[in-house]
């Protein structure tokens, strides 16, 4: 081998070096071949109804003094009827033999008719969809596609527990009316709260806006992960700042929503499905440095959760629990917050017995307490994502 030879394939050699890493950087960054897979299994979501909207004409101003017509002024046309509010959102099928599709509350609630659109490959697919149920608490929604149709393509749920901050994702949903929009990001952080009481919110950077409420957030491996329903942002568009609730959640709502649905022999639905969260009726506070009641024995460690009172007559109270007693455990769970307590003791269900591990003076005691459904206040019937939260409609 000449000089020269040697040169060029030395070249040759570590152009190829450089160029593998840049190749495999391409082929992971590259999402269109999940995006082409998941694709069918998310849906647009066009509802109309709730609150209605004027129709403006610019030719019939306001009469500023209606008490006292202009002589000269010939009579207005009447006005125009109020057409009923349109608002987007977005979802995904859960069950494609059933039809089921997930969505936001916020999206859902209220309508007087919902529309679900599929991308197909040479046109777009539109169909009338019922709601199966809702859930205000959480946020999330059931739709169904009524009468069914084909089979649709259901998303594959992951384990959300195993997210980790740092991992690529990306969102499809309806942003400002365009259908199917796809963006790329990170999971930005874990467990956020934003002041709703079963929900701990997955962060990502990937750009959600106005109608994405309700869509899917997925992994690399095209594995659901979250529903996309808030943003922060000072001006109402994405600034990076989108949280979705976690696919374990949203599995155990749907699945409840589903299973106390009720539908006549001819599939009617006779009566919506709705989660009966567990309610102990107990108010709970987290023990910290310099708020440890001078009356309460072996309260020294700060990070302790106590009870601050009970609801008369509430299940708490009839197990015989009281203020000041120290909650250890609730079914095997270490309770190191009252956010994880409301939790935990939510997502075991009104009518199930909760084993409860508490200290009184220092002594521990284990009770059983058999949960009522948690109260539904007026308030938490409003279609709304928590604040300061910015939900899409």
């Amino acid at each position: 081998m000449n000089f020269k030879t040697a040169i060029k394939s030395l070249a040759l050699a570590f152009a190829a070096a450089v160029a593998a890493p840049v190749a495999q950087a391409q082929t992971m960054y590259d999402l269109s071949a999940i995006v082409e897979q998941v694709m069918p299994s998310n849906v647009s979501i066009y509802v109309t109804g709730g609150a209605e909207m004027p129709v403006l004409d610019e030719n019939t101003a306001p009469n500023e003094n209606p008490g006292t017509p202009d002589p000269n002024t010939p009579p207005s046309a009447p006005p125009k009827p109020k057409a009923p509010a349109t608002s987007l959102g977005s979802g995904f099928v859960i069950d494609g033999d059933e039809q089921y599709i997930v969505t936001n509350n916020h999206v859902a609630a209220g309508a007087a008719a919902i529309d679900v659109q599929f991308k197909g490959p040479n046109e777009k697919y539109t169909y009338t969809a019922r709601v199966i149920g809702t859930d205000p608490a959480s946020d999330l929604a059931v739709l169904q596609i009524w009468p069914k149709r084909a089979p649709l393509q259901e998303v594959t749920f992951s384990d959300s527990d195993l997210v980790k901050e740092g991992q690529l994702s990306f969102a499809i949903g309806n942003p400002l009316g365009r259908p199917f929009s796809v963006t790329a990001g990170i999971i930005s952080a874990l467990d956020r709260d934003l002041g709703n009481t079963f929900n701990d919110y997955i962060q990502t950077d990937a750009a959600i806006n106005r109608g994405n409420s309700g869509g899917a957030l997925y992994n690399i491996r095209g594995e659901f992960i979250g529903t996309n329903t808030a943003i922060l942002s000072p001006n109402g568009g994405s600034i990076g700042l989108g949280f979705s609730i976690p696919a374990n959640d949203v599995k155990f709502v749907s699945d409840q929503i589903i299973k106390t649905a009720k539908f006549a022999s001819n599939g009617t639905l006779n009566e919506q499905g709705r989660v009966r969260w567990g309610y102990m009726g107990a108010s709970l506070t987290t023990v910290l440095d310099g708020n440890i009641p001078p009356n309460v024995f072996d309260l020294r460690d700060s990070g302790r959760v106590v009870i601050s009172s009970v609801v008369p007559g509430a299940p708490a109270d009839k197990a015989g629990l009281q203020p000041l007693d120290v909650i250890k455990t609730v079914n095997g769970a270490d309770i190191k917050n009252v956010e994880q307590f409301v939790r935990t003791v939510g997502h075991l269900l009104a009518g199930t017995p909760a084993e409860v591990v508490y200290d009184r003076k220092g002594v521990s005691h284990t009770v059983f307490v058999t949960l009522a459904e948690r109260p539904r206040p007026a308030e938490a019937q409003k279609a709304a994502a928590p604040a300061p939260a910015t939900p899409a409609p």
